[in-house]
């Protein structure tokens, strides 16, 4: 309700004291909106490594989101030391929920053989299940990479 406004006057810091409480008792949704806030600096000084903290919490409970960002930040080096291959295995448990974001990075990985062996055929069928969901840079990756 702070976050948002709702029944009171929106007060982001205090939204993260809650967020923070609920994460400490292992609820997979405020972790990984307590990551959000971290990483964004909502309600709470920007930390990299914090949001990668709280992602890794909920990652680790099934938090497709949570994983998303966890392996974006592994992918990058942001928060965690740089590490393709957590970064894959990341974006391959969001990927198996449908996440066409995760399915997209996961296809370039495979592409460039990052983290992973190179494999295009892998990194094709990851491309065309971003696309079917209506994800454009995956179909502008599927046509380069069929050219």
């Amino acid at each position: 309700m702070h976050q948002d406004g709702v029944g009171t006057q929106q007060d982001l810091h205090q939204a993260a004291h809650w967020f923070e409480q609920a994460a400490q008792q292992g609820h997979a949704q405020a972790q990984a909106t307590l990551g959000l806030f971290y990483a964004n600096g909502t309600g709470l000084k920007k930390d990299d490594t914090n949001a990668a903290h709280w992602y890794e919490m909920a990652a680790t409970q099934g938090h497709m989101n949570a994983q998303q960002q966890l392996a974006y930040l592994y992918s990058l080096g942001q928060g965690v030391a740089q590490n393709h291959q957590l970064a894959a295995y990341w974006f391959e448990k969001a990927a198996l929920q449908g996440d066409a974001i995760s399915q997209n990075r996961l296809g370039k990985l495979y592409e460039r053989g990052l983290g992973v062996n190179q494999d295009l055929a892998k990194a094709k069928k990851l491309y065309r299940q971003a696309a079917d969901q209506g994800h454009q840079i995956a179909s502008i990756n599927l046509r380069m990479l069929d050219n």
